[in-house]
């Protein structure tokens, strides 16, 4: 269950170290952690651009849950463009903005990650989410087919060798425009 957060201040550490857009991959996620994950939106046959697979999104949720010391308090960030059909008055969630990007802030546990993809947001998933101990920091921009992840280097052993999705290891630096981001990886 989501509750739309009272002011944005968990956001603040975003809006002050991502400062660019579509560059690289620290234009979605802080440049702060040791490793940096591309992982593909859906199964091999249907990703949708600007969303997680619920499948994909849990098995997420489950991993990164085990790389926090708060996982029953995580932010969850939608793109203020996907509109309405939210189970919650999004009218009273705090709002941020990054560069050509502005967002609603909720919060819930992380293994809520999933049910960020049902209608609770549209059917799309959250645009960002992160732990509030910032251990780790999950980017799904909305016209990309991959999702990218900020994180310590133990999660992303963990993420890269996981069955459920095509995921790789990638650079700070990799770029992030729609030509960067491959249909498939």
């Amino acid at each position: 269950m989501f509750v739309p957060a009272s002011d944005a201040r968990p956001a603040d550490w975003l809006v002050e170290s991502i400062t660019t857009f579509a560059k690289s991959v620290v234009s979605l996620v802080p440049d702060r952690f040791d490793s940096y994950v591309r992982i593909r939106h859906g199964p091999a046959a249907d990703p949708r651009v600007g969303s997680l697979d619920a499948g994909v999104a849990a098995a997420l949720a489950a991993i990164l849950g085990s790389h926090t010391a708060t996982p029953e308090r995580c932010f969850f960030a939608v793109w203020e463009g996907f509109g309405g059909g939210y189970e919650f008055d999004v009218a009273s969630s705090a709002m941020f903005a990054l560069p050509h990007r502005r967002y609603y802030l909720v919060e819930g546990a992380v293994s809520t990650a999933s049910s960020s993809v049902l209608p609770g947001f549209s059917s799309t998933s959250a645009n960002l989410w992160w732990p509030a101990d910032r251990a780790w920091c999950v980017a799904t921009e909305i016209d990309l087919y991959s999702t990218y992840v900020g994180c310590g280097s133990a999660a992303a052993t963990e993420l890269v060798a996981s069955p459920a999705y095509e995921a790789e290891a990638v650079d700070s630096t990799t770029g992030v425009t729609f030509a960067d981001d491959p249909y498939e990886i």
